[in-house]
């Protein structure tokens, strides 16, 4: 189901959106696709399941692991249409609140039209925007998280 909504040209394209996001800040930005809740968070209500999912997945990408501690994960759950957008601290403690649910707004309109990949790229872009604002590229910065689209 993920490759019907994101098929490898798709991907890349999501792909390079994140890269050219991270091009002016110090932060970094996760996107995880999963076709299905993991068989162990089925029987959980949807949100509750979507964030541990979340909270798994910032682990495990390593998102927890920036030096500013300034990673975003976007994620999507494509069957049940969930997603959610979460921040390390650094960057939770400078935005203002309810702006991850604002651009949780933004990419829901664009899931309801079926445009997985533009949702994704805009909200790339926007978290990118919010980093750039708040942590901006520094001389010495990597590239601390691959780009690619994480596919679960």
């Amino acid at each position: 189901m993920v490759k019907l909504i994101l098929n490898k040209k798709k991907l890349e394209e999501v792909k390079e959106a994140v890269k050219a996001a991270e091009l002016e800040t110090s932060g970094e930005i996760r996107v995880s696709v999963f076709k299905d809740f993991p068989k162990e968070l089925r029987e959980t209500e949807p949100e509750e399941a979507l964030r541990t999912l979340a909270h798994q997945q910032f682990v495990e990408l390593g998102i927890t692991n920036t030096r500013l501690d300034n990673g975003v994960l976007i994620l999507l759950v494509v069957k049940p249409r969930r997603f959610i957008i979460w921040g390390d601290t650094g960057i939770n403690e400078v935005i203002p609140e309810g702006r991850w649910q604002e651009l949780a707004g933004q990419m829901s309109s664009y899931f309801r039209e079926k445009r997985f990949k533009d949702g994704l790229c805009e909200v790339v872009s926007e978290v990118g925007q919010m980093l750039k604002e708040h942590f901006p590229y520094q001389e010495d910065d990597i590239d601390e998280l691959p780009d690619e689209v994480h596919l679960g």
